[in-house]
C-alpha cells in the first residue's frame, strides 16, 4: 500500500487548524487562565508554518517560504512553551528564549542562503524543536500541583515523546550525510507525519484537560472559601426561597441569634417560626424587596425563641440560582447599639457636663485646682499688652518637697502642695492668675501691679505661711519677682529675671529649710517609734565611745556620734506596719527594709549640715565579705565609720527586745559578733569593740 505523504501533511494541517479552533474556544470561555492565549498563538504559528512548508513549491521564491515556515513552526513551539510556564506560574527567562530564537534564525538563514545545506538546516530545525519540547515536558512532569498532576503528566509524556522523535530526526539527518545507508523517505515520512497527527490531537486534549482540571480546582477552592465565609461571618447568614419563603440554609450565627436549633429552622418559614414581631414591618420588607430586588440596612424587631425581642439590621438581595429565585439575607443584632443610642440620648446633659469638666481639667491643675501651665502660657499672651502694664511675674518654688515625699510619702507631699495653693488663693484677687507650672513650682501674673505692690503682697503671703501650722511639715516657699514696665521689652526676659531672683533666694533659704525638715523628720519618727528612738541613741553612744577609744579628734568623735544617731533615718520612708511586724518579713517587705540606707542617704545628702555623714549612713549595711547592700562593698572599700556603725547597730539590736524576738544576753551578742568577724564585720574593729568598748562599759 502506497501512502501519500502530502495527503497526511494536509490532514495534519487540517487537524492543527481544528485543534486551534478548539483551543481558541476554550480560551475565550476561560480568559483568566494564565498562558492559555499563548497556546492559541502557538497553534496558529504551527498551522501557518506547516502550510507554508507544504506550499513552498507554489511560491516563486521557495527559500523565503522555507525560512518563514520553519520560523513560524519554531515560534509556535516557543509560544506553547512560554504558555505552559505561565500556566504553571514558573519563572521565565525571556533573554535566553529570545537569544536562542535569534540564533536559530541566523543559522536558518545561513544554511539557506549563504551555505545552502538542507540537511544541516533540517537538523537544526529538529534540534531546536526537540530542546523546547523536552524542556517543556520536564517542567510539566515536575509539576507539584496535585490538582492538575494527571493532566501535566499526560501532556509531559506526549510532548517528551514528540521532542524525542525530533531529536532522533535531527541525529538521523546528520548521520545520513556520512553514511550510504538511510531510511526510505516514504516510509519514514509516513510514520513521522502520522505520529505528528496523533500528537497534535493528544497535545490539544492535554491542554484542554489541564485547563479544566485547573478550573475545577479553583471552583472547589472558591466553594470552600464561600462556605468558610458563610460559616465564619460574624453576622447571621441565611438563604430563603423567594416564592415559598422557606429557609433553605443558615449559618450557626443565625441559630444563635434566633435561639432555634437547625432542625427546627431548615424548611420552615419566618412566619411559622414566629420571627416577625411586627406584621407591618414584614409587609414593608417584602414590598421593598420585590420592587428593588435588594434591601440595605433594613431595621426591624424579631422575636427569638422564648419570646425575647431583639432589633436587627438586615440586608437582602434576590439571586437566581439554577433557575430559581432565592433571597440571600445577612442580619446583625444591633440591640446593644440601640440601647447605647437611647442611653446616649438620655445622657446628653451628662456628656455636656463632662465636656465642661474636660475643658476645666485642660486648663487646671488636678491636685490644687489652680490654673496649669497651658492656661498660664495662653493667658500670658493675652495679658502681655500695653494696657496691662506694669505687669509683674512672681515665681514661687516650694522648699523641702522632695524631703517630705521621701520621709512621709507622696500623700504628705500632696498635702503640702495643696496647703500652699490654698494660701495663694486666699492672698490673691480673682483676676490675678495663679498657676502651678511644675511639681513644686508656681507662677503668679499680676496685671497693673508694680514691683513695690508685688513685694507687699509677697510679704503678706510669707506671713500667712509662718502662721500656718501643719503636723510634721514646714511650709516654706522661695519667691522671685520681676516687673515689665516697657511695652517693647520681651516678656521672656521678665520671666528669666523672676526665675533668677527666685533661685538666688532659694540658695539662701533652702539649706536652712532642709536642716529644719530633717530635724522635724527625726523628731516625728522618734515620737512614733520609741524603740527606734532609744536604739538610735544607744548606737550613737556606742559609736562615740568607740571613736574616743580609738583616740580620734573631738570633731571625728562628734561625726561618729551624729552618724550613729541618724543611721536609721531612712526608716522614716518605710511603712510603720513593716517596722513593727512581729512575724517573719516576706520578700517584698524585706526589699522595703533594705531601702533604709538609700533613703537615709538621699535625705542627709540634701542638707549641707548632714551631707558629710550621708555616705556613712549609706554603707552601714555593707558586709566585710562583700555580701551586704546596697552597693556590695567589700573590706576596706567600706568607710571606716560605717564599719563601726554596723558593729554597734548589730550589738544593740541583739541585746534589746524587738517586736519579732526576745533580747540576747551581752555574752551571747559578743559571741555572735566574734562568730561573724571577718565575714560580716571588720575583725579588728570587733576585737576593739568587744574588749574595749563593751567590757569597759559592763
Amino acid at each position: 500500500m502506497i501512502f501519500d505523504v502530502e495527503t497526511l501533511v494536509i490532514t495534519k494541517s487540517v487537524i492543527n487548524l481544528f485543534c486551534l479552533v478548539i483551543i481558541w474556544v476554550s480560551v475565550k470561555l476561560n480568559e483568566n487562565i494564565r498562558g492559555s492565549k499563548l497556546w492559541v498563538w502557538g497553534n496558529a504559528c504551527n498551522c501557518s508554518g506547516i502550510l507554508l512548508l507544504l506550499m513552498r513549491k507554489f511560491i516563486s521564491n521557495q527559500s523565503i517560504g522555507l525560512i518563514i515556515g520553519s520560523e513560524l513552526t519554531v515560534l509556535g513551539s516557543l509560544f506553547i512553551y512560554i504558555g505552559v510556564m505561565r500556566f504553571l506560574e514558573r519563572k521565565i527567562n525571556y533573554k535566553i528564549i529570545a537569544s536562542s530564537y535569534v540564533a536559530f534564525t541566523i543559522l536558518n538563514i545561513y544554511f539557506t542562503y549563504i551555505k545552502n545545506n538542507s540537511i544541516f538546516r533540517a537538523s537544526i530545525f529538529s534540534f531546536y524543536l526537540a530542546v523546547y519540547l523536552i524542556i517543556a515536558s520536564v517542567i510539566l512532569l515536575k509539576n507539584k500541583d496535585y490538582s492538575i498532576k494527571k493532566a501535566t503528566n499526560f501532556l509531559g509524556v506526549v510532548i517528551l515523546s514528540e521532542g524525542f522523535i525530533f531529536l532522533v530526526i535531527g541525529i538521523t539527518k546528520i548521520i545520513s550525510t556520512f553514511s550510504s545507508k538511510s531510511f526510505e523517505p516514504s516510509s519514514l515520512s509516513v510514520i513521522i507525519h502520522f505520529m505528528f497527527f496523533m500528537w497534535s490531537l493528544f497535545i490539544t486534549f492535554g491542554l484542554i484537560l489541564m485547563v479544566n482540571l485547573k478550573l475545577n480546582s479553583e471552583i472547589k477552592i472558591a466553594n470552600k472559601t464561600l462556605q468558610l465565609i458563610f460559616d465564619t461571618t460574624p453576622d447571621a447568614f441565611f438563604i430563603t426561597s423567594l416564592q415559598s419563603g422557606t429557609i433553605e440554609k443558615a449559618n450557626d450565627i443565625f441559630y444563635m441569634l434566633t435561639g432555634f436549633p437547625k432542625e427546627e429552622v431548615i424548611g420552615k418559614t419566618a412566619i411559622s417560626l414566629g420571627l416577625w414581631n411586627n406584621p407591618k414591618e414584614r409587609q414593608r420588607f417584602i414590598k421593598e424587596l420585590k420592587e428593588n430586588l435588594q434591601l440595605d440596612n433594613f431595621e426591624m424587631d424579631i422575636r427569638k425563641k422564648g419570646n425575647t425581642i431583639i432589633t436587627v439590621l438586615i440586608s437582602a438581595k434576590v439571586m437566581n440560582i439554577n433557575g430559581e429565585e432565592y433571597v440571600i439575607n445577612v442580619a446583625r443584632d444591633i440591640s446593644e447599639r440601640k440601647k447605647a443610642e437611647e442611653l446616649l440620648k438620655s445622657s446628653e446633659k451628662r456628656y455636656r457636663d463632662l465636656a465642661e469638666d474636660i475643658k476645666y481639667l485642660s486648663y487646671h491643675d488636678q491636685l490644687t485646682g489652680l490654673y496649669n501651665r497651658r492656661f498660664y502660657e495662653e493667658e500670658l499672651k493675652r495679658l502681655d499688652t500695653e494696657r496691662n502694664l506694669p505687669l509683674t511675674l512672681i515665681m514661687a518654688d516650694v522648699n523641702g518637697l522632695k524631703l517630705t515625699n521621701d520621709a512621709f510619702g507622696h500623700l504628705a507631699g500632696d498635702k503640702l502642695i495643696k496647703e500652699i495653693a490654698e494660701i495663694f488663693k486666699n492672698n490673691f484677687r480673682q483676676d490675678e492668675i495663679i498657676a502651678r507650672i511644675g511639681g513644686d513650682e508656681f507662677i503668679i501674673l499680676l496685671p497693673q501691679i508694680d514691683t513695690k505692690e508685688a513685694q507687699e503682697i509677697m510679704s503678706r503671703v510669707n506671713e500667712s505661711f509662718r502662721n500656718k501650722q501643719l503636723d510634721n511639715m514646714i511650709l516654706s516657699v522661695s519667691f522671685g519677682l520681676a516687673t515689665k514696665y516697657e511695652v517693647n521689652k520681651e516678656i521672656t526676659e521678665i520671666y528669666i529675671e523672676a526665675e533668677d531672683q527666685m533661685y538666688r533666694t532659694k540658695l539662701i533659704e533652702s539649706n536652712n529649710m532642709k536642716n529644719k525638715t530633717i530635724e522635724l523628720i527625726t523628731r516625728t519618727f522618734n515620737e512614733k517609734n520609741e524603740v527606734e528612738k532609744h536604739h538610735a541613741e544607744r548606737v550613737s553612744e556606742l559609736c562615740k565611745n568607740t571613736a574616743t577609744i580609738l583616740g580620734l579628734s573631738k570633731d571625728e568623735v562628734q561625726k561618729f556620734k551624729t552618724a550613729g544617731l541618724l543611721h536609721d533615718i531612712g526608716k522614716t520612708g518605710i511603712d510603720e506596719k513593716i517596722l513593727s511586724k512581729q512575724g517573719k518579713l516576706d520578700a517584698n517587705e524585706w526589699l522595703q527594709i533594705k531601702r533604709n540606707p538609700e533613703i537615709g542617704y538621699q535625705l542627709l545628702k540634701s542638707s549641707n549640715e548632714f551631707s558629710h555623714i550621708s555616705e556613712l549612713v549609706l554603707a552601714h549595711h555593707e558586709r566585710w565579705d562583700g555580701k551586704g547592700y546596697p552597693k556590695g562593698l567589700k573590706g576596706e572599700e567600706i568607710p571606716f565609720e560605717s564599719r563601726v556603725i554596723a558593729i554597734a547597730d548589730a550589738y544593740d539590736a541583739m541585746t534589746n527586745a524587738r517586736s519579732y524576738r526576745s533580747p540576747l544576753t551581752s555574752k551571747a551578742a559578743i559571741e555572735e559578733l566574734q562568730k561573724n568577724a571577718g565575714t560580716q564585720f571588720d575583725a579588728e574593729l570587733v576585737n576593739i569593740f568587744v574588749n574595749k568598748v563593751i567590757k569597759d562599759n559592763l
